[in-house]
């Protein structure tokens, strides 16, 4: 909400309380009925985020190693461990032939 104007930020809890109340509404129970929206949205917010982070798993490599992980590490855990398979195939090996 922080890059609404005003009026895009009244509009918009305006939209949200509307399922909540009516003209008649008591203070108290808008009050009430206000936080209970916040949570809500809250919730919601947070719900989409770990979504976001713990449910789209984006594979940096066609590695089979790169699966098991996924399913067992946090995202934090796993995006190091995707750093660090990707560095691992960085490297190239080269035979050394060693003269007596």
């Amino acid at each position: 909400m922080a890059e609404m104007s005003s009026t895009q930020r009244g509009e918009s809890m305006n939209n949200l309380m509307k399922g909540y109340l009516d003209a008649s509404t008591f203070m108290s129970r808008f009050l009430s009925a206000f936080e209970l929206a916040l949570d809500s949205r809250k919730q919601s917010n947070e719900y989409s985020k770990y979504k976001e982070y713990s449910l789209n798993v984006i594979y940096n490599t066609s590695n089979p190693f790169e699966k098991q992980p996924s399913t067992m590490l946090t995202t934090y855990a796993f995006k190091k461990f995707q750093d660090q398979l990707v560095q691992s195939s960085a490297y190239k090996c080269e035979e050394i032939t060693f003269y007596k």
